[in-house]
């Protein structure tokens, strides 16, 4: 093992070569990549997929995993919502008696309603189970490692229809007809 100092303002760091990159005590992991790649899985800044109590990498470069397959654990559906058109004034109306605010004058909610149509997309997600079988350097060692992971497809999607939203406002009773551009300075959120 090699040390190598590099001092970074008043305060001193050590770091360790091991083999074929460096290792940090103080954040107790490698400060470059290994260089074996996604042999040693997607983390590339783990030794022995942080796992040294059961694993060994004596040179740092080998460790040779085999699929072996997978299992299915379970799978779930999910739907997103995207609109195909800006919120477009629907309708308006007024809510309440008329209440006393302020100086005495007296309002009443105005509710202005809004539509749009939108698109629905619904993905399937499956969750597997990877199983590989690895192998290091030295002999009669083997291990099983296990890993997650999520396959998502896009399986449907269309139209869905259109929804309601509603905004509203306090105006004064005084407000006859109803002004419907009072409603275009409250519309809804995109």
């Amino acid at each position: 093992m090699f040390v190598y100092t590099c001092a970074a303002g008043a305060k001193a760091r050590v770091r360790h070569l091991i083999r074929n990159r460096y290792y940090d005590p103080h954040s107790g992991r490698f400060t470059a990549e290994d260089p074996i790649g996604f042999t040693s899985g997607l983390n590339f800044y783990t030794y022995v997929r942080n796992n040294p109590t059961d694993f060994v990498d004596p040179l740092g470069l080998k460790t040779h995993c085999y699929w072996a397959g997978k299992t299915r654990i379970g799978s779930w559906e999910t739907q997103t919502r995207s609109p195909l058109s800006t919120w477009k004034f629907e309708d308006a109306r007024v809510e309440n008696d008329p209440t006393e605010v302020g100086e005495g004058v007296p309002y009443m909610t105005l509710v202005c309603a809004w539509v749009r149509e939108y698109y629905i997309e619904v993905y399937r997600h499956v969750l597997y189970l990877d199983e590989y079988w690895c192998e290091s350097d030295c002999p009669h060692l083997r291990w099983r490692w296990y890993g997650l992971h999520t396959q998502t497809t896009n399986f449907e999607g269309g139209p869905g229809g259109e929804e309601k939203t509603y905004t509203s406002m306090g105006v004064p009773v005084d407000i006859e007809p109803i002004n419907v551009a009072l409603c275009q300075t409250i519309p809804p959120a995109p």
